[in-house]
């Protein structure tokens, strides 16, 4: 613990930043890629309050069904060869298709919010009050309209995720891209936090958590107070809606257009070296670029041949000896943690207030704005692949502290207590769900990064592309799994002898198994994050290259990073 403090202390010393050499424009890059990815986070943040406010109104398998309107995530390399040969190129590669999505989402947006579309397909005047009868659910609950709407918002996020990706990538100096991991995560975080508190809240609750503050009170209620009406009346339904909450959203992604539109694609080298840091885009633009060898010379009349030629690309990439063992950890280190939906599902069914759990999945916040500079410092200590593996022993913790606190859960609610146990039971809780929300924010950081680090250069959009599919494929299908296969594993069998019932949820069934394959398993993953991480940059490249004035440089670099990461898995693995 004394060594955790201390380098959450060095974390935060400035002359961390200062040493290296931050710019004005640099401040100005990140901050405007963090509004994006803010941006880029709700619309995911929007989506997963639909299974909150589904729950107890209809299955667990039709639930299930209902996610895989994130699918596009999973596929969206499907297209990426099309985003990188088609374009306007006045506005640039990655500035056009970045656009281009963002408007076509802010206009679907305002349809889903017009006169309170979404509130009609969730909540039919019938069932303002939510009943425990499901058997009439998917005659009045517009399931298959939501489901379309959030498929096509899904399609035009995971669009824009992967242009804005590679902006970030060719925006960044190569000293500042390992921020661009942290910049990622922290506004996707931020923006998938914020529906859970503005949405999952209802009036009712946020008057009793500020009923504390008498002089605000007060002061709000006075008849001649306009600066915070809420307070003095109650609003009947929920502190902002759903279509409400979309319709200030749509406005918010009119004006981050607008600017986008005025913001300048600075062109970028054809294979800029990713491994010199000490390189800005304007020094490394004066310098002997990395030549691609190609069949047809670039131009308009060959853009169709190597957008066909990029499928053929996408099979060499998934052989290459590195990305099979990433590929391999990525879709498969989820499923130790699968059932982790299905029990937050588990406690409201038991009594957890709706209310309660968006509102400490949204005070988690606070996370996502301290954690980044803490896993900043350990990344450039121990590296992406060491940091990440780490992140899943703990979350591997986590998840076994969440199957305990669900039976803790299950008997607290039948019985009367004092606020002293209440308030040890939502610390407990806050306190499980902040660990699950800072090794998210763990891995979608390394991730992020690992994949910016070993991309290929000349094929960025597509390869980030393929790698976060393959991530963001190993993170739903588990998800999916868990929901289609609770009701299935639940057992109910009664013994008319001894006039008995056995009952077994399914959520007990999967939770002790993702706990035994865990405990086997996981440790096994060392290797393999050891061989992802010794792997030469030439190694995950497809198309060969050549430097003669900088071969010699390149081969020492290689050395000098490979000696480096030497010392970080040798201080990290404690060998």
């Amino acid at each position: 613990m004394k060594r955790f403090w201390l380098n959450f202390k060095q974390a935060f010393r400035v002359r961390n930043f200062v040493r290296e050499k931050w710019t004005l424009a640099d401040v100005g890059n990140l901050f405007f890629l963090t509004i994006l990815y803010i941006l880029q986070g709700i619309p995911l943040g929007l989506w997963s309050t639909i299974p909150v406010l589904l729950n107890n109104r209809t299955s667990n398998f039709k639930i299930g069904l209902m996610t895989l309107a994130t699918l596009p995530f999973s596929l969206k390399l499907l297209w990426a060869p099309v985003m990188e040969y088609y374009y306007v190129e006045k506005l640039g590669k990655r500035k056009s298709w970045v656009l281009l999505s963002k408007i076509l989402s802010g206009l679907l947006i305002f349809y889903g919010s017009f006169k309170g579309r979404m509130d009609r397909w969730l909540f039919p005047e019938h069932l303002h009050i939510v009943s425990p009868d499901t058997s009439y659910d998917h005659d009045q609950i517009k399931l298959l309209k939501i489901f379309l709407f959030f498929l096509a918002l899904s399609f035009l996020v995971a669009t824009e995720d992967t242009a804005l990706d590679s902006w970030a990538i060719a925006m960044l100096r190569p000293r500042m891209r390992v921020h661009a991991a942290f910049v990622n995560s922290l506004g996707n975080s931020v923006g998938f936090s914020l529906p859970f508190f503005l949405i999952l809240i209802s009036s009712t609750f946020f008057h009793k958590f500020t009923k504390h503050f008498k002089y605000n009170i007060e002061h709000h209620t006075k008849a001649d107070c306009r600066c915070h009406p809420v307070y003095g009346k109650i609003p009947e339904d929920r502190l902002v809606t759903v279509s409400g909450f979309m319709h200030m959203f749509c406005i918010c992604i009119l004006v981050v257009s607008l600017i986008i539109f005025l913001k300048k694609e600075k062109p970028e080298p054809l294979n800029r070296d990713m491994f010199s840091p000490d390189n800005s885009f304007e020094e490394t633009s004066d310098k002997p670029v990395l030549e691609e060898k190609t069949d047809v010379e670039s131009g308009a009349d060959t853009r169709k041949y190597k957008l066909f030629n990029s499928y053929g690309m996408m099979v060499r990439v998934l052989q290459l000896k590195p990305v099979k063992s990433l590929a391999f950890i990525l879709l498969t280190k989820y499923l130790f943690f699968a059932p982790e939906i299905v029990i937050d599902l588990k406690m409201m069914k038991y009594g957890l207030a709706q209310d309660l759990y968006g509102f400490l999945c949204s005070f988690s916040i606070v996370v996502d704005v301290i954690f980044p500079f803490l896993i900043a410092f350990y990344i450039s200590r121990f590296g992406f692949t060491n940091t990440q593996y780490y992140g899943l022993f703990v979350r591997y913790i986590s998840f076994v502290g969440s199957v305990v606190f669900l039976v803790v859960t299950k008997y607290f609610f039948k019985k009367e207590h004092e606020e002293a146990a209440h308030a040890i039971y939502f610390v407990a809780l806050y306190y499980i769900l902040v660990i699950r929300k800072t090794i998210q924010l763990n891995n979608l950081a390394t991730e992020f990064g690992l994949f910016n680090k070993v991309s290929d250069q000349s094929i960025v959009t597509f390869y980030v592309a393929l790698l976060k599919s393959l991530s963001n494929l190993g993170n739903f299908y588990p998800s999916f799994l868990s929901l289609v296969l609770v009701d299935l594993f639940t057992i109910s069998k009664s013994w008319s002898r001894i006039a008995k019932k056995i009952h077994v949820d399914g959520v007990y069934v999967l939770s002790v198994v993702a706990i035994i394959c865990g405990f086997k398993f996981l440790t096994k993953y060392k290797p393999k994050y050891r061989m992802v991480n010794y792997y030469s940059d030439s190694e995950w490249r497809v198309v060969k290259q050549t430097n003669i004035d900088k071969g010699e440089n390149m081969l020492k670099m290689r050395e000098t990073v490979t000696n480096g990461q030497e010392q970080a898995w040798e201080s990290g693995w404690g060998h």
